[in-house]
């Protein structure tokens, strides 16, 4: 299928496991991966990462600018 991530433009990590110092750890677990197709079509595709919402994981959106419908891809 020819996959590229689509990398969000605010920030790295969408995990952390909530402690400070030396015990934190935060990963990139969430992420988009789309068509090279799609990236073809020359549209302005937009990744970012929501606030946080309380748990331990951010969600993310993506956003492809001039596509209305399923159909147009």
């Amino acid at each position: 299928m020819k996959l590229v991530e689509i990398e969000t433009n605010n920030g790295l990590c969408t995990w952390n496991n909530k402690r400070g110092g030396d015990s934190q750890v935060a990963s990139k677990l969430e992420r988009f991966m789309i068509s090279e197709e799609i990236l073809l079509l020359d549209k302005e595709i937009i990744a970012y990462i929501l606030p946080f919402g309380g748990l331990d994981h951010w969600p993310i959106q993506m956003e492809i600018k001039g596509i209305g419908t399923p159909e147009d891809l």
